[in-house]
């Protein structure tokens, strides 16, 4: 299974690189397209941005080292840092070619982004779900939580506003681990929303 599954990830490696060469208008265009692992540890927000400061529209070339491993998901531990780059790259000026690219790589980091977050979702619902167990809630509490539950898929504003309610009044025990979760799926949300702004007409 890891073999079959570490070959998928390498044949997706492969295609990204052609697909984004092929955006560029081949090797041979002015638009370098360098596609590499880069093994070092990602880059901070507050890094990222010192860098586009330094470099001005050389952080192009910056950026584009990292796109390989952001489309297949290496930064997903830090969605801060995904946010951080998209958002400075709105920054500088792309030509056509370079918007094309930075589009795809958005298109193919929401995917991988939308189905990571599924297990953190699903893993947020059977926590509350226990944490709530033996409480006493009302009928309209329990509507409360049904449609926090329900919105889970785009958004966590409910949940986290009852959360902290319910375990300020003492109704449910405090869970770091579970706010933890829920603050990075947070982010990552937060995250789909920088990345979908590249994939409009620009």
């Amino acid at each position: 299974m890891t073999l079959g599954l570490n070959r998928s990830l390498i044949l997706w490696a492969f295609e990204i690189q052609d697909e984004l060469i092929l955006l560029a208008g081949g090797k041979e265009d002015k638009v370098e397209i360098t596609l590499k692992h880069t093994d070092s540890a990602i880059p901070g927000y507050q890094q990222i941005k010192r860098q586009r400061e330094a470099l001005g529209d050389e952080f192009w070339n910056y950026a584009n080292n990292y796109f390989e491993d952001i489309c297949l998901g290496k930064w997903n531990s830090s969605m801060q840092s995904i946010s951080s780059l998209f958002k400075e790259l709105k920054k500088i000026r792309l030509n056509s070619q370079q918007k094309q690219v930075i589009q795809k790589v958005s298109h193919r980091t929401i995917q991988q982004i939308k189905t990571s977050l599924t297990a953190d979702k699903n893993e947020i619902t059977n926590q509350f779900t226990n944490m709530i167990e033996n409480a006493s809630l009302t009928e309209i509490q329990k509507e409360q939580v049904k449609k926090a539950l329900s919105e889970l898929d785009y958004k966590t504003g409910r949940l986290i506003q009852i959360y902290g309610q319910w375990s300020a009044n003492g109704i449910i025990n405090k869970n770091y681990e579970f706010k933890k979760r829920l603050d990075f799926l947070t982010t990552g949300y937060m995250t789909l929303k920088v990345l979908k702004e590249w994939t409009k007409s620009r």
